[in-house]
């Protein structure tokens, strides 16, 4: 695909080049609508949204229990009053 970019100061021509068949190697990892859901526990993270009252080790509690997972942790904190997202 070809395409012409234009400013007021001059024309420049550009190229766009998409792969379209692109393959991933199994000993690398796996396209994600072919991960598992464990391999998204295991290797992802999940974002919650805090309201005020838990602080965020309480989530991070709650989510190892709710999960049955032995690890997990948080990406910032939250005290009790605060309320918002908090990556898990």
């Amino acid at each position: 695909m070809r395409f012409v970019y234009s400013d007021p100061f001059r024309e420049r021509e550009r190229e766009i080049v998409t792969v379209v068949d692109a393959t991933t190697d199994e000993r690398y990892g796996k396209r994600p609508e072919d991960r598992t859901l464990r391999d998204l526990l295991e290797f992802g993270y999940l974002v919650a949204d805090k309201h005020a009252g838990p602080t965020s080790q309480d989530v991070v509690a709650s989510v190892r229990r709710i999960l049955g997972v032995e690890q997990a942790g948080h990406g910032g904190t939250l005290g009790a009053l605060g309320a918002g997202e908090i990556p898990l």
